[in-house]
Parts: C-alpha cells; structure tokens; sequence
C-alpha cells in the first residue's frame, strides 16, 4: 500500500511552518497522525505575557493539569513580564533546554510605585524551575532590572550554577553586586560556551582577575582604571570588599574554581578557557563611571579560546539619546579609543577567533586593520559605523601575512573565508571599494554596504574589471546607484549599465534578500536613491533565476513604474516572494492595482 505524503512526520513539520498558530491547532482535529505531530510543535515553544492594552484578555496560561499531561513536549519556555505560579512546580520536563525571562522597561518604573515583594517571588519561582531542569537546561536568559533582595538574586545564580549541561548565558539589563561575583565568575569559568553581558552593571573588581585563580587570596590585588586615568590600588578581593570571606558559600565556590577553570599566561593572568563566543556591553559601574575600554579590551584578552566576539562600544539608543552630537564615525570613535589598541598587543590571544561584530563603535582605518592582521582566518566582520578604508581592505585581500608572535603564516587571504560583511554606515567605503569586495570573496553569503555604482559593475561584468565571484550570496543590501557621480547620461549608455547590472544579479542565485536603495539613514529631503528600473523592458526578465528570492527592496525610490505585467511576472518567476517594499509606481490607479494583484497571492507590499 502507498504510504500518504501527509503520513510522514517531516512533512508535516515542514508544512506546520507556513501555519498560523490558530492553523495549528485546527489540524489537531484531522487524524492521529495529524494529531501526534502537530500537539508537539504546539507545546514545543511556550511563550507566556499578558494581553495586548486595549484588546480583549484571552486565556495564555494552560491549567495546571494540562501542563502536567504535555510537559514532556516542552523545549522552549519563554516569560515576558510575567511568571504564573503554575510553573513553580513544573518538573520532569525532559526535553526543557531553553529558558527566557524579561521584564521590560515600563514595569521598572512602575516599581518605584510599588513594593518590590512580588519581583522577588519571581526569581525565586525562577530559581525553583531551573532547580528541577537543572540536568537538561543549556540556553538561559535573564533580563531583569530590578531586585530588592540580594539573597534572592544570588539563590538565581547559585541555581545557574547546578546546571552540567549551561552552555548559554544571557544577562542584560542587570545590576550584579560584588557579594555574587564568585558565583557568576564560577559560571562563566567552568560552564559556559556562549555568554552576553548587555548593560550590565558590574563592580570595579571584575575588571581585574585575582592571580593563581586564588578568590579568596588576601595578596590578590591590583589596580582598576578609570575613563580619567586615575586608578584605584590595592584592591582586594575576598577580604575587603562586601565581606565576601564572611559568606560560607562563597568561600565554597572559591575553593571548587581554583585551577581547572584557568589557564595563565606569561604573566600570570588568569584565563577562562571554555567561552568560545562573548558579547560585551557593561554600560555603566554601580559608581555610575564607566569602564575604561581599555581595561575592557583587557577583560576580552582573557578569554584565549574565544571564536567570535561582539562589542557595541556605543549603541545606537545611546548615540541618539545620550550623545545627539555623535553623527559621524570621528565623534563616535572618540568614546572607543584604544580598544583594538589593547586588543591586538603582541602577544595576540586569540587562536581560534574568527568573527568580529563591533556596531557603532566609529574604529578607525588604521586600528582595524591592525586587529585584521593578526586573525589567521575570518568567517564574519559588521563594523557598522567604523571607518573601514583602504588599509583595511588590504589587509582582507593580501595573498600571505606572515603572523606574529610566531604563530606561523597565514597562505589564503581573508577574504577567501569571509561569510558576512556589513559595512553600513561606513562612509570611506567607495564604489569601487564595494565592487573590489564583491569581486574577492567567493564564500560571501551576506553583504551590506552605502553604495556601488551601476558603471563600476558594468565594467566588471564586461571585462573592463572584475566581475562578481560570490554567486552563493544570500542577502544584498546595498544601495545599486543609476547615476553615480554623473546624472547626464545618455539613454543608450543607461540601458547597456542597467542590463549589465541585471546580468550580474541573475547570477546570485541563491539570493533570499536584495535591498537595492539599502542607505544607513534616510536620504535629505529632495534627494531620491535612483536604483535599477524594475519593469520588464529595462531587463527585469534577466532576474528569472533568482527562484529563491523572498524579499526585494526599493524603498528610497519613489519613481518606480511598475504595472500589471511586472506583477504576474513576479508571481510567476519568484515562487518565495513574500515582501515588495517600496512605491510600486507613481501612478495612484495602477499602484491600487498592481498591490491589490500581489496581496491576492500573499505577497505583502509596503511603501
């Protein structure tokens, strides 16, 4: 007997992902099958927070007997803002890997209206759960701003620590006392594969490791630097700072990390050995004065096995908040200075490291290229902002560097394993700077930059140049300029870029994302981002083989004349296009009509 596609379970998995979760749950009713693969996509993620304002209350929190029958299936918990007392006593869930809990902003000032007993119930519920899934638990995210017991903040992280199998952990929005550094230290030294540290709070005395590994060391001192200069010296740890010898369990945890957690250096700095991907952002310490850079440079060096690290010196809500003046890559980089001065110090940690993501951080040319330098390999680089240029770009296409700290030498330039580039907002990358990248990474599978000229892919694509060699690239951002630097261009020499460029496009392939007027900011006004005209008769056709695109965008070109033509032809060239963004023509009729075309295939369109 033929077996029915719908009897095999991986089908249904895969149809499931096109589903509505009111979908899901009418399949339910369609046979056993149905049944028993749909149940367990329907309780694999659990995502419980409170009605939209506004809208009708619906029941989100299942009964507790309903938990009790399908706990086995849940893999992913997910609490925003709210924590039901049900869960306190969820056990046995073997499957339970991920476990997520935020509160956001408005309930933190709310707080100050109110007692904070019930913020302290919350982590000690939390506390509880992760006790009974302590054996499976890998991924855990806190996001917490405010806790008024100390103890009961401190019992979430000695909870953390029962976990054998934690490999990831996220802390944002926290302020971390000094009372349980030893047992975050411990977390992060024995477990962890994978930590984030966004807008945490911290003591001076995590800056600086205590020699030896030795916690408790009375002769354990150093000095902490300050954004000013100044330093703090003969800071001690365990003896002097919040009684922490005085407290059995820290003296415990002190005792189990000695040694085994650590490596040392030539200096004898301690080392955590296990973390092979770090995102660090501390914000501000509980003085309210921010670590120096350096000295969080410093705190990076310490981790030799790293593979990828992600450091926003200064975010985005920051710049446009704390610093409305902080408008170009100079002043940005002026709260950077001296970051990737510390990093790249001979001798250079990091064997493994091969993914860089330093948003908003306005590094300069120079300093970059230093760091690309002494990188045997690199698979991702977003530098959003910097100042990306020409020294760094050759250090992304040299043959061979010879590496230092006799680490031998490296015999592929860079940018033959480079996988993500992203290079907005980086204003010192030109056209043909652009074009050159393109032209040199045959593994790139995104890239985002300000801009390349329509011409200077002409003259790759004819000869004149080089043309394009990543032909897996997945995702394209970057703005496809008509004009360039000369808008007085003659129809005929229009019309042979536009085809030249259309033929280099048909060749991505495997592209699921093409953004055409990508820009870092939205053009001044009476400025219009001219890209390709999308209409059959410029060479739109030459795009058929794009069957995997999802995604185009033109949004910064309102002179778009795309008709009824264009859009059957979308339809029927492009099986996976689910999203046109951008003013589809500048003839009102048509537009309704063109829209109205797409929006009965599912295809969504925003201008």
């Amino acid at each position: 007997m033929r077996q029915h596609p719908f009897d095999v379970p991986e089908i249904l998995e895969d149809v499931s992902i096109y589903l509505s979760q009111k979908d899901r749950i009418q399949c339910l009713r369609v046979s056993k099958n149905f049944y028993s693969v749909f149940i367990s996509i329907l309780w694999r993620r659990i995502r419980l927070r409170p009605p939209h304002p506004g809208k009708r209350p619906r029941p989100l929190i299942p009964s507790r007997r309903t938990l009790e029958r399908h706990k086995h299936l849940i893999r992913d918990l997910v609490f925003e803002e709210i924590f039901p007392p049900e869960y306190t006593t969820l056990q046995d869930c073997r499957h339970l890997k991920v476990l997520r809990f935020s509160v956001k902003a408005d309930l933190y000032w709310a707080s100050f209206k109110s007692p904070l007993s019930e913020a302290n119930q919350v982590l000690a519920r939390i506390s509880t759960l992760i006790r009974s899934h302590s054996s499976t638990l890998e991924d855990v995210s806190i996001r917490l701003m405010f806790w008024e017991d100390l103890d009961a903040f401190k019992d979430l992280l000695e909870a953390l620590t029962e976990c054998v199998r934690l490999k990831t952990l996220d802390l944002s929005d926290l302020t971390v006392p000094e009372e349980v550094m030893p047992v975050l230290r411990h977390i992060c030294a024995v477990q962890l594969r994978s930590l984030q540290l966004s807008s945490v709070w911290m003591p001076d005395w995590f800056v600086e490791i205590p020699n030896n590994g030795d916690i408790n060391s009375s002769n354990s001192s150093s000095s902490i630097g300050r954004d000013d200069g100044t330093y703090i010296n003969n800071i001690s740890y365990g003896n002097t700072t919040g009684d922490i010898n005085n407290n059995q369990y820290s003296k415990s945890i002190s005792q189990s990390i000695t040694n085994e957690p650590y490596l040392h250096n030539s200096n004898d700095e301690v080392l955590f050995k296990a973390l092979r991907h770090l995102t660090l952002y501390f914000g501000r310490r509980v003085n309210h004065k921010s670590i120096s850079v350096r000295h969080q440079a410093r705190i990076v060096r310490r981790f030799p096995n790293l593979e990828s690290l992600s450091w926003p010196g200064l975010p985005i809500w920051a710049i446009k908040w704390q610093v409305p003046s902080a408008s170009t890559p100079q002043t940005i980089g002026s709260h950077t200075i001296g970051f990737l001065d510390e990093l790249a110090q001979d001798p250079w940690p990091f064997r493994y490291l091969d993914s860089l993501d330093l948003p908003w951080t306005g590094l300069n040319d120079d300093d970059l290229a230093r760091t690309l330098r002494q990188l045997n390999r690199l698979r991702v680089l977003r530098v959003i902002g910097s100042q990306f240029g020409r020294l760094s770009l050759h250090e992304l296409l040299i043959d061979k560097m010879i590496l230092s700290g006799g680490r031998g030498q490296r015999d592929i330039p860079l940018c033959n394993t480079l996988e993500t580039l992203d290079l907005g907002a980086c204003r010192d990358v030109s056209s043909d700077m652009a074009q050159m990248l393109l032209s040199h990474c045959p593994n790139l599978r995104h890239f985002t930059a300000d801009r390349i000229s329509i011409n200077d892919i002409a003259e790759g694509i004819e000869g004149h140049g080089e043309g394009w060699v990543c032909n897996g690239l997945r995702e394209l951002e970057i703005h496809v300029d008509l004009y360039g630097t000369n808008s007085r261009i003659s129809s005929d020499m229009m019309s042979f870029w536009q085809h030249a460029a259309y033929t280099q496009l048909g060749r991505l392939t495997e592209l699921r994302i093409l953004n055409l007027t990508f820009a870092s900011k939205a053009p001044p006004g009476g400025v219009i981002n001219r890209t390709l005209d999308l209409r059959l008769k410029a060479g739109l056709n030459i795009l058929s083989k794009l069957k995997c695109l999802e995604e185009l965008s033109f949004l910064h070109d309102p002179l778009q004349r795309m008709g009824v033509d264009e859009a059957i032809w979308m339809i029927e060239q492009w099986p996976k296009l689910h999203s046109l963004v951008g003013r589809l023509s500048d003839d009102k009729k048509l537009r309704r009509r063109v829209k109205a075309m797409l929006s009965s295939r599912h295809i969504i369109t925003t201008s």
